[in-house]
């Protein structure tokens, strides 16, 4: 099974202790710290390009954009679980979407700079989606979790005499 669908059948399973911080914070860092590791820490495969941006990106290639093959599947589902996690902890999922974009942004920026890959503009797109997606099933989740309690609480106050 896949990290992000891993994450969010666990949190299925601990549904009630999910809302809590102090469960879904640490799976956000752990999630977010094994994205930053698969991403970063590989051997160095390329040249560096330094860090100018216009010459990381002047070098940037566009990449597959069709989500078709492994690697790029493997590309959306890479912060799928952190912006999960996240929007789960905040509450605020175009906030967490939009950072976990800015973070796909900075992860390949990094891997042109340093040679660790190289800055593909469909890697960017794909991990993008992913955050979205994650923020989006967290928000969902969210909203149907948050009817519920309303109408178990609206049902029980009907109750009281």
């Amino acid at each position: 099974m896949p990290l992000g669908g891993l994450g969010i059948a666990l949190t299925a399973a601990i549904l009630p202790a999910a809302w809590r911080p102090r469960v879904v914070i640490p799976l956000a860092v752990l999630t977010g710290a094994l994205a930053l590791l698969v991403t970063l820490n590989r051997p160095q495969e390329f040249l560096p390009v330094g860090w100018w941006p216009w010459e990381v990106w002047r070098l940037a290639s566009v990449g597959s954009i069709w989500p078709g093959a492994l690697r790029e599947q493997l590309n959306v589902l890479l912060l799928l679980p952190l912006t999960y996690f996240s929007t789960l902890a905040l509450r605020r999922p175009a906030i967490v979407a939009a950072a976990g974009a800015l973070l796909s942004f900075g992860i390949e920026y990094a891997q042109a700079a340093t040679g660790l890959g190289t800055a593909q503009l469909a890697d960017l797109l794909h991990n993008a989606a992913g955050a979205g997606l994650g923020a989006a099933a967290a928000a969902l989740l969210l909203s149907a979790v948050d009817r519920t309690f309303r109408y178990r609480s609206s049902t029980d106050s009907d109750e009281a005499p």
